[in-house]
């Protein structure tokens, strides 16, 4: 109802007043007489329409371009401008309501964060892309990839990520499957050896010698890591600043010198870098997460993501060509469970 109201209100509010109004007449002739037109006056006669401050210069009065909002009204999304039209449909699964969060306390604001930060991206059913991996190091190759991922699955959530097809330089793949807050179990295929399953010392294997391991793809062990809130700080991201909140994780127990800063979106809780440091204050390997589109008006997901080393400059990039996310919107989306069969192929 308030989408046709608003619009009739809108239209009345910009309708001329200027003119003589004729007062209303009780009982009316059956024969009125016309009244006569005014004369146009040559001066005016070609006189630009006035502005309209509200709505901008040249605003037709009575046909406003744009709709004011009513400042009550809830904010949309904000959507990438290279948003298909079925990335900008209207959000399903409802964001989680904000929590109050413990500010006064470094740890326990800390952990809150990356409590809200999974369950802002939860909802999903699952999603399917593809493009191109690149590794720039002493080594220098490129290969097409395949992305899968399920959400909720009885078995937990899973990530496939296939590398190389048919007679392509590499050839390989990972499966991680498990549930946030405890081990995943990982699968691995590497150019040389076959499809195994990986121990726990094995799971900081890298994928095909790039910079990107098995156990980056896994879900955030977060009762393994002691988390601390670091403050807000601003990120470089196409020529302007992204406010960042940085978040702290050491490892309770293992390998006591490893650490990791997460930097979240302050405006809508993306991760847009991960930094991890292994001893000493410079970080051994940076993820950038960059090309974020809107899917639905409620997930974001980046179609670039950056690892480098800044001690040597090595990188590895994965550039989305195709990313599709699905959720309960899409009708019943293929909840099939990924196999480890799969990184050999289909």
């Amino acid at each position: 109802m308030s989408l046709i109201i608003t619009p009739l209100l809108a239209l009345t509010s910009f309708l001329p007043t200027g003119l003589p109004q004729q007062p209303p007449q009780r009982n009316p002739t059956p024969r009125q007489q016309p009244q006569p037109r005014p004369t146009p006056n040559p001066a005016t006669r070609n006189k630009p329409e006035p502005t309209d401050p509200r709505h901008g210069r040249g605003t037709r009065r009575g046909f406003p371009e744009e709709e004011e909002s009513s400042p009550n009204a809830p904010r949309e999304p904000k959507k990438d401008p290279k948003a298909t039209p079925e990335e900008e449909a209207s959000p399903s699964v409802p964001m989680p309501p904000e929590p109050r969060f413990t500010t006064e306390d470094p740890e326990a604001y800390g952990a809150e964060i990356l409590d809200y930060l999974l369950a802002f991206d939860s909802g999903w059913l699952n999603e399917s892309g593809s493009g191109t991996m690149f590794h720039e190091g002493e080594e220098r190759w490129r290969a097409s990839f395949v992305w899968k991922a399920n959400e909720r699955l009885e078995r937990g959530n899973q990530r496939l990520l296939r590398i190389g097809a048919g007679d392509e330089e590499k050839s390989g793949g990972v499966l991680v499957q498990g549930r946030p807050r405890f081990p995943a179990s990982i699968w691995y295929r590497g150019e040389t050896d076959g499809l195994r399953r990986l121990e726990a010392a094995d799971k900081s294997q890298p994928v095909l010698g790039s910079l990107l391991t098995c156990e980056d793809l896994a879900p955030i062990e977060t009762n393994r890591f002691a988390w601390r809130f670091l403050g807000e700080a601003a990120l470089s991201r196409d020529g302007h600043g992204v406010s960042c909140r940085r978040v702290e994780a050491r490892r309770k127990v293992g390998d006591a010198g490893e650490r990791r800063v997460y930097w979240i979106s302050s405006e809508n809780w993306r991760l847009e870098r991960l930094e991890v440091f292994r001893g000493g204050d410079r970080a051994q390997r940076v993820f950038d997460f960059m090309s974020w589109h809107s899917v639905h008006g409620r997930f974001w997901r980046p179609w670039r993501w950056v690892i480098r080393e800044p001690e040597n400059g090595v990188r590895t990039i994965l550039a989305f060509g195709r990313l599709r996310l699905l959720d309960e919107s899409d009708g019943a989306p293929d909840r099939r469970a990924l196999s480890p069969t799969e990184l050999v192929g289909d």
